[in-house]
């Protein structure tokens, strides 16, 4: 049964100091996820996919990051906080 998308902005540091602000899908394990720290701790895959995203000038590309290279990875709430 194939789960819906549930997409959730963040915003993530990885270990080599880039900043990627983009979108991730909280449904893409292989249980459904409520929370980005869920989908960072008790997610299975080693990689999470970050789509939508902005890094420095460029905009709307996908990466596939390790998830062992995130310093630290923090939803967005407010549209405000989002900046593409």
């Amino acid at each position: 049964m194939k789960q819906e998308t549930q997409e959730k902005k963040i915003t993530a540091k990885l270990i080599d100091g880039t900043v990627i602000r983009g979108v991730v899908n909280l449904n893409s394990d292989t249980a459904p996820m409520d929370r980005v720290s869920d989908l960072m701790i008790k997610g299975t895959n080693p990689f999470i996919v970050i789509y939508g995203t902005t890094v420095g000038v460029k905009k709307n590309q996908v990466f596939i990051v390790n998830k062992h290279h995130i310093v630290w990875a923090s939803p967005v709430e407010e549209e405000g906080d989002y900046q593409p």
